[in-house]
């Protein structure tokens, strides 16, 4: 668990999700000290959107049995700010927003995601101080519908130092310690400390490729409803990174150990990689591919399913991780294939997972048995140009999950469709309609929902 600097990662973001108690002090006070540190006169450049979304649902609580209708207003402030100063980098994007059930179906409730980092050079060339948070909200219950009594809020924290030495011009060293801290909100044995350390060695080949050598180390710790799943971890990787103008690659090839205080130690191959390559002037296509031993902290960091920034009505609502501290064997797939013209703009993304968890009986929050699943879907998503200023939009998902401790098989399906007038410069609106619809070999936790919306947009 090294986390690296702004220039090796970049994350998406993930749809909104309700907003903690407390938004975490720690990397509060990592931007707030952005702008104090002394830096060359570079100015923070934040970009938001402000705006309302109104939907009336048919089902608001996902009930195969009992559906509820209600309508929800939320305002909405979605944000990115960034700095790039000589001594004080920020890159963060975020969004908060309060949701109101006009018919009172759920408590009003605040909403956010954030996802974000402070890079401070202290020593120029020498030392960076890194400061990173992630802020999502994740089911409670990962087998069960997702709605907002079943959300809570997650957080993962990072901060620690990173130590740089010039070997010569092509060869340089690194050298990180990182302390991290995890949090849900109901899911206590989640909660912990991670500790880590990296050395690396970087050697420039050419103009277009380098190869890394890494070692890491780290120590997971969990609070005492999950201590039992407490394990120490090393991996030992070379990782390959090529920059072409029609093709960029990525890989990380080596070897992880894990070693659990229940004494179920394993190790396995770690391979992780990224190819983009630009396929004409308007299409791209991309393929991620991970074959590792992680956990659910690591996967808050890297979700697999990734939702277009600003689709306010592509709502998957279906659960990504289930929010515990049990190491699990991923094997997973994702291909993107992007087209860009000028009236016309797609997205296609299929995508494979599978998930087996090490020793899933350690711990086991909601006394239900952790189960190894195969997830397999597709995202489609599709942008036409009618007019300059009116765009017409269709958005596609479905995706199957299967689980081996019961047999379960479930099957989600959502559609939405949508208009969007900008009416000058900084102002828009949207109509939209959309269809969800869940089918599970498990009585009861199917269902329909039917859902209608509009929101009113101001772009700075």
């Amino acid at each position: 668990m090294t986390i690296g600097c702004p220039v090796e990662r970049r994350h998406a973001l993930a749809p909104p999700r309700p907003l903690p108690r407390a938004l975490p002090i720690a990397m509060a006070l990592a931007l707030a000290l952005g702008t104090l540190l002394p830096t060359r006169a570079v100015a923070i450049d934040l970009e938001y959107d402000l705006g309302t979304h109104i939907s009336y649902s048919d089902n608001i609580n996902l009930s195969q049995t009992a559906p509820q209708d209600d309508t929800v207003v939320a305002p909405t402030v979605r944000f990115e700010v960034s700095q790039a100063g000589a001594d004080v980098q920020i890159d963060g994007r975020g969004l908060l927003q309060f949701t109101d059930y006009l018919d009172d179906s759920f408590a009003d409730e605040f909403r956010a995601e954030f996802t974000g980092g402070l890079y401070w050079e202290m020593l120029p060339s020498r030392l960076i101080m890194v400061f990173q948070d992630y802020l999502s909200q994740q089911n409670i219950e990962f087998r069960t519908r997702t709605t907002p009594d079943n959300l809570q809020q997650v957080n993962f924290f990072v901060i620690g130092p990173s130590f740089y030495a010039h070997f010569n011009p092509a060869m340089r060293g690194q050298f990180d310690l990182r302390y991290g801290n995890t949090y849900a909100e109901e899911t206590e044995a989640f909660n912990g400390d991670r500790y880590s350390a990296a050395v690396r060695v970087r050697r420039e080949i050419s103009a277009t490729t380098e190869i890394t050598g890494n070692l890491e180390a780290a120590r997971i710790e969990y609070d005492p409803a999950g201590e039992a799943a407490n394990y120490d971890r090393h991996d030992a990787y070379l990782a390959f990174n090529v920059r072409r103008p029609v093709l960029s690659l990525n890989m990380d090839l080596g070897y992880s150990q894990l070693d659990l205080e229940s004494g179920k130690n394993t190790s396995a191959p770690l391979a992780r990689g990224e190819v983009v390559a630009e396929v004409s002037a308007r299409s791209r296509l991309r393929v991620d591919l991970r074959y590792q031993l992680t956990d659910a902290t690591e996967y808050l960091i890297t979700p697999m399913r990734e939702v277009t920034d600003g689709q306010p009505y592509l709502d998957l609502a279906y659960p990504d991780i289930s929010v515990n501290p049990n190491v699990f064997r991923e094997r997973s797939v994702r291909t993107s294939y992007e087209y860009n013209a000028p009236r016309t703009s797609l997205r296609l993304m299929p995508y494979y997972r599978r998930i087996a968890y090490v020793d899933a009986a350690v711990v086991d929050p909601l006394d239900e048995a952790l189960s190894d699943q195969s997830i397999k879907g597709a995202l489609l998503e599709v942008e036409y140009r009618l007019r300059p200023l009116l765009s017409a939009e269709f958005n596609f998902a479905r995706e199957e999950r299967d689980y081996e401790v019961d047999s379960r098989n479930d099957t989600h399906t959502t559609v939405n469709l949508g208009l969007t007038k900008r009416f000058t410069r900084h102002w828009s609106g949207r109509i939209g309609a959309g269809y969800r619809k869940n089918t599970s070999s498990v009585s009861g936790e199917g269902y329909e929902e039917k859902v209608a919306m509009l929101s009113i947009e101001y772009k700075r």
